[in-house]
């Protein structure tokens, strides 16, 4: 809201007809939360145009004068901005790659560990012990 912008938010929607007949993963791809919900939404906070399900192309009037308004009531690099609870921070050294973490996890992992893991996630032990080597390939 500080932006003081319009604010479009485009969602995805994904029907099963969408996925291919021969998708190894098709019984078990969630697709309950890719059902649209696209909207627009004005400075102010207000929806131009609310949470709109289903394949469809939404439009809205967006008017310049409410970034105006907005602008003048928000005073975001005045008074109301708050370096004390917020700040920028990088690290100083690299993190560890997750291929790096992947490879190294593999290599110390007990057969009933993987198994376990495997298990947790409705996996057979060998369709994990692929893909964590298929993420710890280098590149």
């Amino acid at each position: 809201m500080e932006a003081g912008a319009f604010v479009l938010s485009a969602c995805g929607y994904m029907t099963s007809g969408d996925l291919p007949a021969n998708f190894p993963l098709r019984d078990h791809v969630n697709l309950g939360y890719a059902h649209g919900g696209s909207q627009i939404v004005a400075p102010l906070g207000i929806p131009l145009v609310p949470p709109t399900s289903g394949d469809t192309i939404i439009y809205a009037d967006c008017q310049a004068d409410m970034i105006k308004v907005w602008k003048a009531i928000i005073d975001t690099v005045g008074h109301y901005a708050r370096p004390d609870i917020v700040r920028l921070q990088y690290m100083k050294s690299e993190e560890v790659a997750l291929a790096d973490r992947a490879a190294d996890a593999l290599h110390r992992m007990s057969g009933k560990e993987l198994a376990r893991a495997a298990e947790r996630h409705d996996l057979r032990k060998e369709e994990l012990a692929v893909a964590m080597e298929n993420v710890a390939k280098p590149g």
